[in-house]
């Protein structure tokens, strides 16, 4: 994982655009257009659990869609009514419950609240995210070429040597999205009044992907999907799915690294390995969907499920309790700050090229509607 030293960034780039995309997974939606935007701040601060998306260059409105439910639903912390309606997510992240069958789902029978679908079609320059941190915009966009296995559009992200959009100077690298954002454009973040999440992503690393997490070397990291803490804290994040080998001789694989609870110091919590070995499948796609009950204290739970290209079920391959999963100082503030997602590769400094490409990223209240809004699948477990 990263050193805390290595953690320290802001939530905005100098680069924003925003575009609120709609839900898209059937055909019965009634869209409903709502307009958001983007407030511009000299400085960019914390993410706070209310706030827009702020940019130190300056905002440019958006129009957002909605995606309605069948009978009379709301997303964005309104109530749903009639047959199959459901309630939205609030500003706060937190789910206000849910009625019947969720449209938004993508099929009759699918149960769950879906507040953020990462969709690289609708928004080719960010997925949907509310911002991004990025050298040059043709390193993290929408690849014609390269649409996942489901043939749902991809990002192709790519980072080089000294790749720093931030200015940190800490020998830090990246290109990646940050921050879900519901349907009106205010940002989701997680606190213990998430609850219980899920979310589904996936990846495609070519054969010559050469990711790095050596244990010992504080310029080796290789994350993907981060859970960022606080920004006034500066650690390495709350969670982090690493693609990277683990030795110099060892091959590529996933694996996860905690930096939960009241810390002292920005890192390092406990790692866990796949219990499949974790190998990366070179050259082909890889579905998650990562299951996470949030909590600041040793309450919390982690569970993924992952399916390679051409299989049906998801097979679980992380299974945590008893973790936490939001992290926190009792010595500087004893409440627990707003979290956010990020997504792409945050990496050590290196004298390389690194290239993946990643699908769409739908957070959900279910199982069933994490895999029907990303993947456009009912496979379920195996």
């Amino acid at each position: 994982m990263a050193p805390a030293s290595r953690a320290t960034e802001g939530t905005m780039s100098s680069r924003v655009r925003c575009v609120f995309v709609a839900l898209t997974v059937a055909s019965i939606f009634l869209l409903t257009v709502s307009t958001g935007g983007c407030t511009s701040n000299g400085n960019r601060g914390a993410t706070t659990p209310t706030g827009g998306v702020t940019s130190s260059t300056g905002g440019t409105p958006g129009t957002g869609s909605t995606a309605g439910m069948a009978g009379t639903g709301v997303t964005g912390g309104g109530a749903g009514s009639g047959a199959g309606a459901t309630a939205g997510t609030s500003a706060t992240g937190e789910s206000t419950g849910q009625s019947g069958t969720d449209a938004a789902a993508g099929a009759p029978g699918i149960v769950g609240v879906v507040s953020f679908n990462g969709d690289w079609d609708r928004d080719p320059a960010q997925g949907g995210w509310a911002d991004i941190q990025v050298v040059d915009p043709a390193k993290l966009q929408k690849d014609p070429n390269t649409p996942t296995w489901h043939n749902r559009g991809a990002a192709r992200v790519q980072v080089n040597s000294g790749d720093d959009p931030l200015n940190l100077g800490e020998g830090t690298e990246r290109a990646e999205v940050l921050a879900m954002q519901d349907s009106a454009g205010k940002q989701i973040p997680e606190s213990e009044k998430s609850g219980t999440q899920y979310y589904a992503i996936s990846y495609k690393f070519p054969a010559d992907w050469a990711g790095t997490e050596i244990a010992g070397d504080g310029t080796s990291w290789s994350i993907v999907f981060q859970l960022h803490g606080p920004d006034k804290l500066g650690y390495s994040p709350a969670f982090a799915l690493n693609a990277a080998k683990t030795t110099n001789a060892g091959l590529q694989k996933y694996s996860v690294a905690t930096n939960g609870g009241d810390r002292q110091t920005g890192c390092c919590g406990p790692s866990y390995d796949f219990s499949d070995g974790g190998l990366i499948s070179l050259g082909q796609w890889t579905d998650f969907i990562i299951m996470m009950s949030f909590a600041s204290t040793p309450t919390g739970h982690i569970t993924i499920w992952r399916r390679n290209e051409r299989q049906t079920g998801f097979a679980q391959v992380v299974d945590v309790g008893n973790v936490a999963t939001l992290q926190y100082n009792s010595q500087i503030d004893s409440t627990v700050g707003a979290h956010y997602w990020k997504q792409g590769l945050y990496r050590g400094g290196v004298n390389r090229t690194d290239v993946l490409w990643m699908g769409p990223t739908v957070r959900a209240t279910s199982f069933e509607a994490a895999e029907m809004a990303a993947f456009g699948t009912a496979s379920g477990k195996r």
